[in-house]
């Protein structure tokens, strides 16, 4: 008897340590037991759970309170889990929102195995964990990632993330149009050259060997995309590493500015004629800055004042001791130009190789984009001829009224 004693008590411990044992670890993963007597149609739930999202163990034993409780959205999806699990032989497993008595709305994990003993009747035994954290955790993370999204989808700037097998994972809306001329078409896990073609990947394979060596690699250049065709673009590629320091692919930014280089070719073409037809005037054409500094004058002052053309930039009138009758005429009128905004008259006379010759000038306000003067175009003509022959004509005149 002792014996068997002995042995029913440590039957007892062993079968204590158990629980004690399982009831921490549940603690620890954050789960609770539960039970659904399905004859008795009884609700088990541990005290913990109760306690922690304020319900009533009572009101919880009772199926009806269960279904009031659970947010009407998710009880089909609910009932048809009960209904898999008892008819069909699958565990219990659903994720559910549930009213709870503040208010709020919590999340719950149910899991479950049905078992069926003649003596006590078929029961649900399983765990149950309080998930709202988790689900927030994860709707947040759902935002963040919708928000990344839309903001990559948005801006003009291509983006794409690549493989060292050289396959997208990766690829923005800016992207697809710029390599396909296209927007709606996804790239993900197509391979680099079926989606720009051999001559584009045979461009950017130098560089993308540069980047998967784990150096950072940044370029200007003109690619012919399969598909959408020429095309001149700003570079970035970077390397990227997993945590023993390898580079598993890289990441790709690039601004497609094929439009800005051809206005800008457009604009280089047309500055290089204006300048060929300034260069070749024979007339002196000047631009002057708000503070009346030459920012640009041709060679034609050579030829007319004797001076040196590349000694102007930067310097205003006085400073390169222009003829007076020539720095108050054109400074006056330039003056009058930037504050009136229009087109200002001026004359004047100076001495060049022992001749005195005489000069008219235009000066004109020039804008920028915002409609502000920013600068004053002067073009300045030689009118000695046109003076001696005016004041010949007068002296003819003169003589034939006085005979």
């Amino acid at each position: 008897m002792p014996s068997s004693s002995f042995e029913r008590n440590e039957g007892s411990r062993s079968s204590a340590d158990r629980e004690r044992r399982l009831n921490l670890a549940l603690s620890a993963s954050r789960l609770h037991v539960w039970t659904f007597d399905l004859r008795r149609r009884r609700i088990s739930i541990a005290d913990a759970l109760c306690v922690a999202l304020n319900l009533d163990p009572m009101q919880c034993a009772r199926p009806g309170w269960w279904r009031r409780r659970i947010c009407a959205e998710d009880r089909d999806r609910v009932r048809q889990a009960f209904r898999e699990c008892l008819t069909g032989g699958d565990d219990l497993d659903v994720e559910f929102r549930v009213l709870l008595a503040n208010g709020n709305v919590g999340w719950l994990s149910l899991r479950a195995t049905l078992i069926t003993d003649d003596r006590i009747g078929p029961h649900l035994y399983g765990v149950c964990a309080d998930i709202t954290e988790r689900r927030a955790a994860e709707e947040r993370l759902r935002d963040s990632e919708h928000q990344l999204r839309t903001i990559n989808d948005t801006i003009p700037v291509g983006i794409a993330r690549c493989s060292r097998q050289r396959r997208y994972l990766f690829a923005n809306r800016a992207y697809v149009h710029i390599v396909q001329a296209e927007s709606g078409r996804d790239v993900t896990d197509r391979s680099i050259v079926d989606v720009i073609g051999a001559a584009a990947t045979a461009v950017l394979e130098p560089y993308v060997m540069r980047v998967l060596a784990g150096e950072r690699v940044e370029l200007s250049t003109r690619i012919e995309f399969s598909r959408s065709g020429p095309r001149v673009i700003n570079l970035s590629m970077v390397p990227e590493f997993n945590p023993r320091s390898e580079v598993t692919g890289w990441i790709e930014v690039f601004n497609d500015v094929t439009e800005r280089a051809q206005v800008e070719g457009r604009l280089y073409q047309r500055d290089r004629e204006f300048r060929t037809l300034v260069e070749n005037a024979p007339d002196i054409i000047a631009r002057l800055d708000r503070n009346l500094r030459y920012v640009y004058i041709n060679h034609a002052v050579e030829t007319i004042l004797g001076m040196d053309a590349g000694a102007f930039a930067g310097r205003t009138g006085a400073e390169l001791n222009l003829p007076v009758s020539m720095l108050s005429a054109s400074s006056s009128a330039a003056l009058a130009a930037l504050s009136t905004g229009r087109e200002q008259p001026a004359s004047f006379e100076v001495d060049v190789g022992g001749e005195r010759r005489h000069f008219n000038a235009r000066l004109i306000p020039e804008f920028d984009p915002t409609d502000t003067i920013d600068s004053v175009l002067m073009v300045v003509y030689d009118v000695t001829e046109r003076v001696y022959a005016h004041r010949e004509r007068e002296r003819l005149l003169t003589a034939e009224r006085a005979a």
